[in-house]
């Protein structure tokens, strides 16, 4: 693997033994302090996973940050396409042809951070208005990766691979009609899909993800055989989870180095699934705990606003949260504020009431190897440490002239993209559709250029950006790439 893909050291296993500074509890009542973990730590070379059955500690670490290349690892990419939009072709440009989508045609076009990468997809044989629903990434793993398009001249959801140029190859794209004519013949809806490579050619593994009440399944294609099996899991769950008869239900799929899936449940954890195997090996990873004013949510409401774990180089697991921050003040009424005070108003003189009041947030970011033991506390952050941060309001136009505060508005969807770097949704309220993408970096405690987002095609469970790792991608003009990797939230 580059070094390009490499994170930033943090304390080993041995290191953990050594005393740390006690744990500070944040009451609603008082923001968080600043302070930050120890990240001195001597780099190690990156090694692949052990199988399972290894011991938790049997990672190591990738090279220190310094190694990075100035290039950024991460991009954000838009996982809904759009469809009919004339654009140009590139070297990311590949064509297919299907009996439902006649002769289609997928560009990438590829921006740094903190700016949104997109992607664009026409059918030339076919009217402007055959797209039922946006153009979707559903899931991929280093040079592959899965589309699916609704299109109103087909009943199936059709799906596609597509694979970048490597090696001087131009990029590919291959229809897969038998596996969406078994998807929607034999799976319960909605699964989760997640696609591996298999080999060094252009075999891949397919599996999809199933549960209900009392079974956890996946129904899994290997492209080599041309054939499907279905496997039925029976992860050993925690007793914690067990006892109160709870489910993991997971909401989105990881791909990691090895052959493993990670189907993640943000409230509860990671059931990992190892599908290159012939006899799959499953097992749970509960995610960090949460933190307080988040506990009362817990299993009741999505937690994608608050909560993301993703996985963009396929060894590092990060998972993000979000936890906003009261504070409990005491109002005493003053009767001067009033014109009139009626008879039925009447109160203890000596009466005084709490209100609870907001006065910030603050994020907080993990990470592990899927081995490990562990999770290792990598940064917290509070809103107060960004210092005077403000957007650049929607009905000002391009200059900018009218401010909103940071905190006045509504953060929510953390996405960790890459050592140390969390992008973030604020808008005015809920319902508003115009929003900013907020790139902060953790260390440097900095945000980078708002840049404005349409939050109309977001779902209340999802934003649609994602997180993409690009190490040498594409055929561009050095022919210098390698792979992308690419998430969709379901």
């Amino acid at each position: 693997m580059s070094a390009a893909m490499s994170i930033s050291s943090r304390r080993s296993p041995s290191e953990l033994s050594r005393p740390t500074p006690p744990a500070t509890i944040i009451p609603k009542s008082h923001p968080l302090p600043p302070w930050c973990p120890d990240p001195a730590a001597a780099p190690s070379s990156v090694v692949r996973p052990a199988p399972p059955g290894v011991s938790g500690r049997a990672g190591t670490r990738p090279p220190a940050l310094s190694s990075v290349p100035s290039r950024p690892d991460c991009v954000l990419l838009d996982s809904c396409g759009y469809g009919f939009v004339d654009v140009d072709d590139n070297h990311t440009t590949a064509q297919a042809f299907s009996a439902a989508t006649g002769t289609i045609r997928v560009t990438f076009v590829i921006s740094d951070l903190p700016c949104l990468s997109r992607f664009y997809v026409r059918c030339l044989d076919l009217p402007t208005s055959t797209f039922i629903t946006e153009p979707k990434i559903v899931c991929s793993a280093e040079n592959l990766f899965l589309l699916i398009f609704h299109l109103s001249t087909s009943w199936l959801l059709e799906h596609f691979i597509y694979r970048p140029g490597r090696n001087g190859r131009p990029p590919s794209l291959d229809a897969l009609p038998d596996i969406s004519r078994y998807l929607h013949r034999e799976t319960t809806k909605p699964c989760l899909i997640g696609v591996l490579p298999e080999g060094g050619g252009t075999d891949f593994v397919l599996a999809a993800f199933t549960r209900d009440i009392l079974q956890y399944k996946l129904h899994i294609f290997r492209s080599k055989q041309r054939a499907w099996t279905t496997e039925l899991l029976l992860p050993d769950l925690p007793s914690w989870l067990t006892k109160k008869g709870a489910t993991v239900s997971p909401s989105k799929v990881i791909a990691l180095q090895g052959g493993v899936l990670g189907f993640v449940d943000l409230w509860k954890g990671i059931l990992f699934c190892d599908v290159l195997s012939e006899l799959v090996k499953t097992w749970f990873v509960p995610l960090p705990k949460l933190l307080p004013n988040n506990r009362v949510n817990y299993n009741r409401l999505v937690a994608r606003p608050i909560r993301d774990v993703t996985c963009p180089d396929g060894l590092i697991i990060r998972c993000v949260e979000l936890e906003d921050l009261y504070a409990i003040k005491t109002s005493i009424p003053d009767a001067s504020t009033k014109d009139l005070l009626f008879d039925f108003d009447a109160v203890d003189p000596t009466e005084e009431k709490e209100v609870q009041g907001f006065v910030g947030w603050r994020l907080i970011t993990w990470s592990r190897e899927v081995f490990w033991d562990y999770w290792c506390k990598d940064s917290v952050l509070h809103l107060d440490e960004l210092g005077n941060v403000s957007l650049p309001h929607p009905d000002s136009g391009c200059d900018g002239a009218a401010k909103l505060p940071l905190k006045t508005l509504k953060t929510c969807y953390p996405t960790a993209c890459g050592d140390g770097i969390v992008c973030l949704m604020s808008k005015k309220n809920h319902r508003d559709h115009d929003a900013w993408i907020l790139t902060v970096d953790m260390r440097t405690k900095r945000v980078g250029e708002p840049v404005p987002f349409n939050a109309k095609r977001s779902s209340d469970r999802n934003p649609t950006y994602i997180p993409c790792v690009l190490n040498k991608y594409l055929n561009n003009e050095s022919g210098n790439y390698e792979y992308f990797l690419f998430y969709f939230i379901l």
